[in-house]
C-alpha cells in the first residue's frame, strides 16, 4: 500500500470552502513577509556577526549550498547553535493559521477546531 502525503493545513482550508484561494494567497504572501530567516535569526541570537552572515550568503551564491551547510563548510556554527537558530524560528515565524487571524478571516477559537478537525482527518488517512 503506498503511503500518502498529509495534507497540508492551508490546502485543507481552501478545499474545505473554509477560505478563498484568494485568502490563502494573500495569507501566504503575509506569512512570507513577516517569516525570519535562518541567518537573520543567527544575527538576532548573537551567534554571527552581521559581517560573517554576508560572508555566508557569499560563499552560498558562489556554491548554491543550503545555510547550514554552508555554515558548517566555513565552521561558522556548532550544532548547537543550529539546534537553537530552529527553536528562535519556530517561536518568531507565524503559522498560516495565526496568519489568517490576524487578517480576521479566521477567529482564533476557530483555528483550534479547525487544527483539531485537520488532526483528526490526519490520523483517519493513517489508519
Amino acid at each position: 500500500m503506498a503511503a500518502t502525503l498529509p495534507i497540508l493545513f492551508g490546502r485543507f482550508l481552501v478545499k474545505n470552502g473554509i477560505v478563498t484561494d484568494r485568502q490563502m494567497r494573500r495569507a501566504i504572501q503575509l506569512q512570507r513577509d513577516m517569516t525570519v530567516a535562518a541567518g537573520e535569526a543567527a544575527v538576532l541570537l548573537g551567534l554571527l556577526t552581521p559581517e560573517q552572515l554576508q560572508r555566508v550568503r557569499l560563499h552560498q551564491r558562489e556554491t548554491g549550498t543550503l545555510f547550514a551547510q554552508t555554515c558548517k563548510a566555513m565552521a561558522m556554527l556548532e550544532e548547537d547553535d543550529f539546534d537553537q537558530i530552529e527553536q528562535y524560528l519556530k517561536r518568531q515565524n507565524p503559522r498560516i493559521g495565526e496568519v489568517l487571524v490576524l487578517q480576521g478571516v479566521l477567529e482564533e477559537s476557530e483555528l483550534d477546531d479547525l487544527i483539531r478537525q485537520h488532526g483528526r482527518m490526519g490520523e483517519e488517512d493513517a489508519a
